[in-house]
């Protein structure tokens, strides 16, 4: 017999926390348990995989009102909780999963009689799911695999992407006048070969560039064709032979220079077997974002899709403690990185 208080909360489809104990007995722990059955959709609806193929798998051991859970529906519970293949699950054990069920079950049929199942947020997980469910079932099909012969001529297509030539990074003390440059390059030469932080301090006391002061005096990475420097520099970078040494005072048009050799790459050229899988996965992201969009267009063709623009700064967002705003996109897709080069690797002697 319901009371007059539920009759009334189910009248109105509210139901507050108070009553969440009388209708809940059991502890906090199985409740948090029962919302993890209820994220993975419990008995109701469909599953995400057979419970098994013998015959029993339909027999039904336990009722909540009209919902029968059978020894499938135990037997999908088991199997998704016990992460050890081939544990033994005792009857205990087992009583205490049905147990589980039936609490799932209680549940759903109260939050179901009271109304939730219109509730916004009800509904847009269910709609989730649906497209996630419609996705794997419509979508997925249209992905074209990638075979050996695409990864091969991508690579023949590419082969520069794989092969690099010598290139090195230095470490630059950029100074106004050569008295200042000589001064400085004494102290320099009495820094020892591997203390990088004893030289950075005297980039950060001296040097008058304040691009690369900011980053300690390290330069990008160049190859003998240029980058950074003027060719008369590139040259004398490149002329340093262990990591460590450091040029001579040296002019250009922004002043004097002091260049400590920091990094050093060889050439290299990446095989094919290198990089086969990072490509595989390569073309297969771009022949799933081909077929996406192609997929979302054919949709649009026949859906009825209206924007109103107008309307879009009145939609609200959640603004973070500094003041930013931060759009809600608890629910998205995560988004993949983007695609990176497949470099040649940085080696520090």
């Amino acid at each position: 017999m319901i009371s007059g208080a539920r009759l009334a909360l189910r009248s109105s489809g509210v139901r507050s926390r108070r009553t969440l104990g009388p209708l809940c007995p059991w502890p906090v722990a199985a409740l948090s348990l029962a919302w993890c059955l209820a994220a993975a959709s419990g008995c109701k609806g469909a599953k995400s995989a057979p419970g098994g193929s013998h015959a029993d798998v339909g027999a039904v051991v336990a009722r909540v009102g009209d919902v029968a859970v059978t020894v499938g529906d135990l037997e999908d519970r088991i199997n998704q909780q016990t992460r050890t293949p081939g544990r033994h699950v005792g009857l205990e054990e087992r009583k205490t999963f049905l147990e589980d069920l039936i609490r799932f079950e209680v549940m759903a049929k109260e939050a179901e009689d009271l109304g939730y199942r219109k509730d916004p947020r009800v509904v847009a997980s269910m709609k989730q799911r649906m497209v996630t469910t419609f996705l794997q079932k419509e979508f997925e099909p249209r992905v074209k695999a990638v075979i050996d012969a695409d990864v091969e001529r991508y690579y023949a297509e590419h082969v520069d992407e794989f092969s690099g030539k010598e290139g090195i990074r230095v470490t630059q003390i950029l100074l106004e006048d050569e008295n200042t440059c000589r001064k400085v390059l004494a102290e320099a030469q009495a820094v020892p070969r591997g203390d990088q932080v004893a030289f950075r301090d005297l980039v950060m006391q001296y040097s008058v560039d304040p691009e690369s002061k900011a980053s300690g005096g390290e330069l990008p990475a160049f190859d003998r064709n240029g980058g950074p420097l003027p060719p008369n520099l590139v040259e004398a970078a490149f002329e340093l032979k262990d990591i460590g040494d450091s040029t001579e005072c040296l002019s250009s048009s922004r002043g004097w220079h002091i260049l400590k050799l920091s990094q050093r790459r060889p050439p290299f050229k990446r095989a094919l077997s290198e990089v086969k899988v990072l490509l595989q996965e390569r073309l297969t992201r771009e022949s799933r974002e081909k077929a996406m969009v192609d997929f979302v267009g054919e949709l649009r063709k026949e859906a009825k899709v209206e924007i109103y623009e107008e309307n879009l700064g009145k939609v609200l967002v959640n603004r973070d403690a500094d003041g930013g705003a931060r759009l809600n996109f608890s629910n998205a897709p995560a988004v993949e990185r983007p695609d990176a080069a497949i470099p040649g690797s940085w080696q520090r002697d």
